[in-house]
């Protein structure tokens, strides 16, 4: 394209069009660029973390999920066996195709031009809207960095609750679930990781969105989880299972 523009450089009716061709094959050139950096990776491994309870006594807490990619690494088993070796506790691996690769080469774009925003913060603007206000210790949340996604959402919004004095809670219990501005309960990722996190915490009660009650029952059977789960498609249907669990403990 440079060689052409020089040789039209005094054709200003031809010089305009390559320049715009030009223009838009940069642009396709650095978008794609971005691909080489997650061309390496293989895999991305779940570990077990410690759930949030956003302070002390709501009984609230929220699962997480630590994930890490891997590059280069082919080898299941191997990767599997060096984490053995570190003693670190691995849940799953998930082989990473180039669908994989585009789409979060894609949204990593789209966050840094600021065409789409992070999850994590529309999580906390929509459990703002719910709640009419930013409560004290939903900031101190927000302001971490070294969480992503949108799944806390509806543990959010119940600690809100509770911080606020709409709702009481003496029944300690595992939460996770993207949350709207109006309270909808919406599907998350990683679900069977977060089953078995609450599961090995000793929980009595999981709440999840109904959008993953297919995938949950599967993971509950497959895994001969004890935990009772409960799925839900509005945060008062969570709020109505709380109360329930209280009056049954004489709250």
């Amino acid at each position: 394209m440079v060689v052409v523009m020089v040789i039209y450089r005094n054709d200003k009716s031809k010089i305009g069009k390559i320049s715009m061709i030009a223009l838009i094959l940069g642009f396709l050139v650095c978008f794609e660029v971005q691909l080489l950096e997650f061309e390496a990776n293989t895999y991305n491994a779940t570990f077990h973390a410690d759930p949030i309870e956003l302070f002390d006594g709501t009984g609230v807490h929220m699962m997480v999920v630590t994930t890490r990619s891997i590059g280069y690494l082919k080898d299941r088993e191997q990767i599997i066996k060096g984490y053995e070796h570190e003693d670190i506790e691995l849940i799953d691996l998930y082989q990473l195709d180039n669908k994989d690769r585009y789409q979060s080469k894609n949204t990593e774009l789209l966050n840094m031009m600021g065409i789409k925003k992070d999850d994590f913060a529309v999580m906390g603007e929509n459990v703002k809207s719910y709640l009419g206000e930013e409560t004290k210790i939903m900031k101190t949340f927000l302001s971490r960095t070294d969480l992503s996604g949108d799944s806390a959402g509806l543990g959010l919004a119940l600690s809100g609750l509770i911080e606020k004095g709409e709702l009481k809670n003496h029944v300690t219990f595992g939460v996770t679930g993207a949350i709207s501005a109006r309270g909808e309960v919406l599907p998350i990722g990683m679900i069977k990781e977060k089953l078995l996190i609450a599961e090995e915490k000793g929980y009595p009660f999981m709440i999840i969105p109904s959008g993953n009650w297919t995938e949950a029952k599967k993971v509950i059977v497959e895994e001969n989880l004890e935990i009772e789960v409960f799925d839900v498609n509005h945060i008062d249907e969570s709020i109505e299972l709380i109360n329930e669990w209280n009056a049954g403990n004489g709250e």
